[in-house]
């Protein structure tokens, strides 16, 4: 089966049910709780669109703006029907994949929920399988197709709706190289996970076969020293409460 069509199939189901909402009692019809961040301006664009759409097609949405500290409470305790939030996904793919796995799901000790790192509280013991197998697998390729797999496997069951993905704008003089990427090919060059760029970068020699003057090396170091520090402040800032890194924009 082509999972494009059978996404395709199940949206037009879900409109379809969703359109004759249209027809029920004013106390019967569809509503959401849609929850966006007071620290993105993105995320509260982003949910009054949603909320029109959603509107369009009988459903009510009520938006409501609150903290990330306040959201992540919420989103723990399963009091929600949707948010706007992403992730910051690291260069290996086992911290972000570990966040599907069934457990780290929400628990329940005593009378207190205790939030895991599941935001969308899926759970496939088949996913859970395969995380177990690419932990263990060393061989690159053999890994990177168990990882395939599993992307595939989420990109079906859909925990999540993706809205749009964002790209960091970089920039550097020309008068340095050595940048590392990271990822290998069109990873990031600058604000990486590590230090892995501004180990390997060096002055680019000009004609004369003189390098960058010392201030200018200087300076590009305090920069560099500068967003390391950061990347260091923003990875623990957004990783409030055991999550990671996207949680977020």
């Amino acid at each position: 089966m082509d999972p494009g069509n059978s996404r395709r199939a199940q949206r037009k189901r879900l409109v379809g049910d969703q359109r004759a909402d249209h027809e029920r009692p004013a106390g019967q019809r569809c509503r959401a709780r849609l929850f966006a961040r007071t620290e993105s301006q993105t995320s509260q664009r982003s949910a009054q669109f949603i909320k029109s759409w959603l509107r369009d097609v009988g459903v009510t949405a009520n938006v409501k703006v609150v903290a990330n500290d306040n959201l992540t409470e919420t989103i723990g305790q399963g009091k929600y029907d949707m948010f706007i939030w992403g992730w910051v996904v690291e260069p290996d793919p086992d911290y972000q994949l570990s966040t599907f796995t069934c457990g780290q799901r929400s628990s329940k000790d005593g009378g207190q929920i205790f939030a895991g790192l599941s935001d969308s509280f899926y759970c496939n013991p088949a996913f859970d399988a395969l995380y177990q197998r690419q932990a263990g697998e060393v061989d690159p390729a053999q890994r990177t197709a168990t990882v395939n797999q599993m992307q595939q496997m989420l990109y079906d069951d859909a925990p999540y709706a993706v809205i749009y993905i964002a790209d960091d704008l970089e920039a550097y003089s020309s008068r340095f190289t050595g940048f590392v990427p990271q990822p290998k090919g069109n990873g990031v060059l600058l604000f990486q996970y590590g230090t892995y760029s501004y180990r390997s970068i060096v002055p680019v020699e000009d004609p004369g076969g003189t390098a960058s003057t010392g201030r200018g090396i200087r300076l590009w170091l305090t920069i560099a020293g500068l967003a390391i520090a950061v990347a260091v402040s923003v990875a623990l800032v957004v990783r409030r409460s055991g999550r990671p890194a996207h949680k977020r924009r």
